[in-house]
Formats: C-alpha cells, sequence, structure tokens
C-alpha cells in the first residue's frame, strides 16, 4: 500500500460493508444516493467475491494489489467496520465511518476493552483517528461514538442511511423479496433474526417453527410464513437449520433492514435490529433463551426487560406473548422509547451524508 500511494490521489469513492461481505448496510444506501444524485466519481467496491456485479461500480478484492491501490488512491472512503491498522490514510483522502450498528444491546468497542485483543483496539484507535466523519442514528449513537469509540471528531446526525428504506418504495421492495423466496401476495411474514453467539452454536435458534405459525394464525388470522436469517458471521450455519414450505432460508439475502420493511412481525434476540424495525413500528418480539449466558460472555448496555419488546425466555413464553399481543399497548411503548433516545431516522440520512460530501469534496454532479 505504501507503494501504491506514489500514485496520485484521484477522483474516485472506495466503499466496503462488513469487510466486504456484502454489498449492504449504509455504505450500500450512500452510494446508491450518490448514483441516484448523479455525483461525478469513479466508484469502487472492495468485495471478497469480486466476482459480483455492482451497477455502476468496479468491483475488486479488499486486499488485492488492485484493492490497495484503489484504496491508496481514492478520495473518499465509506465504511461500516474498522479498518486494518495497516490501512493508512493520505493527505486528501476523506473518510466516513458509517459504523454497522445503531443503538444496540450489546456492548461494544472501550465498553469491552477487557475482552478485545490488543489487536483489535490499536486498529479502532487508528481507524478513530483516520476518519474524517462518523454517522450517528440517535442521540444515543453520538454519545456512544463520544465514549466509547476513541473519537473526537465530527459527527453528523443525519439518521442511519440503512434505514431509509423503510420510507422509500417499500412496495418494490415487497414485491422483489416475495418474487425471489416464491411467496404469496397475501401471505403474512414473520422475520426470525437473531444475532450470533461467540462459539458459532446455533442450538439456542432452533425451535419449532410450525407452531409459531399456528399462534400467529390464531391471533391474526390468515397464511403465515417465516423467514429465517442468521447473522453474517454464521455463513454456513444457516444449512444446518430445518425449513420447509412455509419456513424459509434468507441468511442471503443482503439487506435485513429491506426483509424487516416488509416482515408483520420480528422474532430477534440481542440484534440491534430490534431497533431499525421500532423506527417503522414493526411488531417485534424478543426471543431469548440464553439471557444470563449470553451476559457473562458479552455484556448490555440495557437489562432486556427494560426495553420496550416484549420478552420471552422460552418457547411457551413467546406462544404466550404471540397469542396475547397488545398493538395499543406496544406503539405506545416504543414511541416513548423513541423519544427518549432520540432517533433521527426520517428517510433522508443518505441526502444529508451525500450533500456533506459535496460540501468537503467540493463535488458538483455529472452534467447531463
Amino acid at each position: 500500500m505504501y507503494l501504491c500511494r506514489l500514485f496520485p490521489i484521484e477522483n474516485k469513492a472506495v466503499f466496503m460493508s462488513f469487510f466486504g461481505k456484502s454489498y449492504s448496510d449504509n455504505p450500500r444506501a450512500i452510494y446508491e444516493e450518490m448514483l441516484n444524485e448523479n455525483i461525478d466519481m469513479k466508484y469502487i467496491w472492495l468485495m471478497k467475491e469480486d466476482s459480483v456485479k455492482i451497477p455502476n461500480a468496479i468491483v475488486v478484492k479488499p486486499l488485492s494489489f488492485r484493492g490497495l491501490f484503489h484504496q491508496a488512491t481514492a478520495r473518499l472512503w465509506i465504511d461500516n467496520c474498522r479498518k486494518s491498522a495497516w490501512i493508512v490514510k493520505r493527505k486528501g483522502q476523506y473518510y466516513i465511518q458509517t459504523w454497522h450498528g445503531g443503538i444496540g444491546v450489546k456492548k461494544a468497542e472501550k465498553d469491552t476493552e477487557n475482552v478485545l485483543s490488543m489487536e483489535y483496539i490499536a486498529g479502532a484507535k487508528h481507524d478513530s483517528e483516520m476518519a474524517n466523519l462518523f454517522v450517528s442514528g440517535s442521540k444515543w449513537n453520538t454519545d456512544k461514538y463520544r465514549r466509547s469509540f476513541w473519537y473526537s471528531g465530527e459527527i453528523i446526525e443525519s439518521g442511519l442511511p440503512r434505514s431509509d428504506v423503510f420510507y422509500k418504495e417499500v412496495e418494490r421492495t415487497d414485491e422483489t423479496i416475495r418474487k425471489l423466496y416464491t411467496i404469496d401476495d397475501l401471505d403474512k411474514i414473520i422475520l426470525y433474526a437473531p444475532t450470533f453467539r461467540a462459539d458459532g452454536g446455533i442450538d439456542c435458534y432452533k425451535m419449532d417453527f410450525d407452531r409459531l405459525i399456528r399462534a400467529a394464525q390464531e391471533k391474526w388470522g390468515g397464511r403465515w410464513k417465516v423467514m429465517v436469517r442468521l447473522h453474517p458471521n454464521l455463513l454456513g450455519m444457516d444449512k444446518k437449520m430445518r425449513y420447509s414450505k412455509d419456513v424459509i432460508n434468507v441468511s442471503n439475502y443482503p439487506d435485513i433492514n429491506e426483509l424487516i420493511s416488509i416482515c408483520d412481525i420480528l422474532i430477534t434476540d440481542y440484534s440491534s435490529c430490534m431497533f431499525d424495525a421500532l423506527n417503522i413500528e414493526k411488531n417485534v418480539i424478543l426471543y431469548a433463551i440464553d439471557i444470563e449466558e449470553y451476559r457473562r460472555d458479552r455484556d448490555t448496555y440495557f437489562s432486556m426487560n427494560s426495553l420496550p419488546f416484549p420478552l420471552a425466555k422460552d418457547e411457551d413464553e413467546l406462544i404466550e406473548i404471540i397469542l396475547n399481543f397488545n398493538e395499543e399497548n406496544y406503539v405506545d411503548q416504543i414511541n416513548n422509547f423513541k423519544k427518549e433516545y432520540r432517533i433521527f431516522d426520517d428517510g433522508r440520512a443518505s441526502e444529508r451524508i451525500v450533500e456533506k460530501i459535496r460540501k468537503e469534496l467540493k463535488i458538483e454532479p455529472r452534467s447531463s
């Protein structure tokens, strides 16, 4: 990479999401808004699978010579995870760290310093030193960056770009996903999206999905499907779950917020996706059968019982919560939570960040 620094900085933007695992999350939302606004730049996506096709972008592997060259010579970096300690930003480069979580249950970064490796801490501090801008979705986020991310630079309280999907083209997203997974227009959807465990196990995710479907039918009527989406850190483990015509594996779908936007119920455990769903008043139920064990491994910012979502610690409790779900009380609770934690999402986060990019890099749209 130091060799590549001999070459001049060019008018291009380099994007990466989850270390190149997917075309997703906040970087994707910002990228698509830059395309929408016809921003005059060359676009590079760093992907582990460089055969992936991304409209209007060059796709290269992060650690290939081409990948390092583009990182060393791009005016703009946009990432949602920490960059390695040996990645060095040059004068004239602008780095936006979007992070990949909004409000979250799991403690992170400096708040878990006692269990982080020295290598990770050094890389995280270096990443924060390089960043010109952090992206915040809430006042809670802003405070966490200041307290726990070794960061004292500029923060844009724009909302989370990935949440813009909740406010735009929802019908088209719904049509696309239903067609992809052969789900009828009349079918209602439960999205089951738990987070990962440190040991990589999946036993805590298994449940009687047929019983879950029967409970939803009894409570709300109609036909129901369950979409199961395991965390990207469990790549390949999704094959060990049991599926059927009514229980569908969607773990490879890149954008969880698109799945949330079309579901009727989200069931999760400790994942921050619960707070994404809260934005649009989706019914969220927490199913966490290993709370004490999980807290020993990963401390949390919130007591699970203090959250505005009903909590089930076993399958019987989950079924009971569904059968007795009170939408009116639930909406009151989540609205109170949104006010307390000052969530900024309104569907225009990507626009605000692209406006910031225009200003900082003095970039104009392509002429028509």
